[in-house]
């Protein structure tokens, strides 16, 4: 049996955390000992744990600045004395580098993840922490290859690609056998697009190409899932382009699946992407996908062009709105892309990506910090 120790901010409705959950979720269950740190009181909407999975919220750190992270640290390194773990599993660049302190304080081993593109992934100072505090842990998972390459580190590497969670597989359950899920609006095409409001989704793109659909005569509306501090320029946005009424901000929702299935086609136009949990819950749910050819190769690894969906150029709304009108015109052609992007359940069920974290675990616990 394992000690593992999971370290994350908070629960919340994200990618990284969602993994994390899904992870620790699995091993508890399948006779390791796990604990999941978190350095803030989630959410109550957050990821569900499981039972056998003992949650741990630390005390808060100081709000000063420079007493805060050795607060962290320390906070961290108090609960590995109490629970001893074998190994530390940490996400996203801050809990990383408060993981490999407290780890290599304390003698445990730790294991990182690296879930977006590490070119562009934090501010100047999180680089430079980056580079001097990464090559101290035990080893790293990447969602990529390309992400994995941006680095070359000499201890156990490996790429694994994102499970689909068990709560999109007990919501597909329930349309099962109902392919034809009543559309949002039938007079429409309707396309869907899922992500937080801020820079790096680039909505913008969704929404110019949106207009540019609309003003060559086709009949499309889009529904955008997420919150962030773009929200209202977006909105500004769509109203200049004269679609205000056709653009639909929904807010964060936990029936991803079931909005999905009401929708016609996925859009993302991302600058850049890790491996996107959202992109392949749309190809869960039976989605034609239109993905922006984004680094860190997340869309790449997912979609092969033109036969279980569509990659696009970066920035590029009238490659975006071609696509958009092509999926309108042909809607067997998007039928078939979207069966074929059904099968990434088979290649990504937790089953099959639990194992290869797992074998991780084990090189990891043989390392000394």
């Amino acid at each position: 049996m394992r000690n593992l120790l999971f370290y994350l901010d908070y629960r919340s409705r994200s990618g990284a955390q969602r993994v994390m959950v899904e992870l620790a979720n699995y091993f508890a269950k399948h006779g390791d000992k796990v604990t999941l740190a978190c350095q803030f009181q989630s959410p109550e909407e957050g990821y569900a744990l499981a039972d056998e999975v003992t949650e741990v919220i630390l005390p808060a750190p100081s709000k000063n600045k420079l007493k805060r992270q050795s607060d962290r640290i320390k906070h961290l390194c108090d609960l590995c004395e109490e629970i001893k773990p074998d190994l530390i599993i940490s996400f996203l660049i801050v809990s990383n580098l408060i993981a490999i302190k407290a780890g290599r304080k304390m003698g445990i081993p730790v294991l990182i993840s690296v879930r977006n593109d590490p070119a562009r992934d934090g501010n100047k100072l999180n680089q430079w922490l980056i580079k001097r505090n990464y090559p101290k842990a035990s080893g790293c998972v990447f969602q990529t290859e390309e992400a994995k390459e941006f680095f070359g580190f000499s201890y156990p590497v490996k790429v694994i690609e994102n499970p689909i969670s068990e709560e999109v597989i007990k919501d597909l359950e329930k349309f099962e056998g109902c392919e034809d899920t009543p559309k949002a609006d039938s007079s429409l095409h309707n396309f869907v697009s899922v992500g937080r409001l801020e820079p790096q989704k680039r909505h913008d793109i969704a929404i110019k190409a949106l207009a540019n659909v609309i003003k060559d005569g086709y009949k499309a509306k889009l529904t955008i899932y997420g919150k962030g501090p773009l929200e209202q320029e977006l909105k500004d946005l769509a109203k200049s382009q004269e679609i205000e009424q056709n653009v639909m901000f929904a807010g964060v929702t936990s029936e991803v699946i079931g909005k999905l299935k009401k929708s016609d086609a996925f859009l993302m136009t991302s600058d850049y992407e890790g491996m996107p949990n959202a992109l392949m819950e749309a190809m869960v749910a039976g989605l034609p996908c239109i993905v922006t050819d984004c680094p860190c190769g997340g869309p790449r690894a997912l979609i092969k062009d033109k036969e279980n969906g569509y990659l696009v150029n970066v920035n590029d709304e009238e490659s975006v709105a071609l696509v958009m009108k092509c999926l309108i015109d042909s809607p067997e052609e998007a039928k078939n892309a979207g069966k074929k992007a059904r099968k990434i359940i088979d290649r990504c069920n937790i089953d099959q990506i639990a194992p290869k974290w797992g074998e991780m675990f084990d090189l990891c616990r043989k390392t000394q910090p």
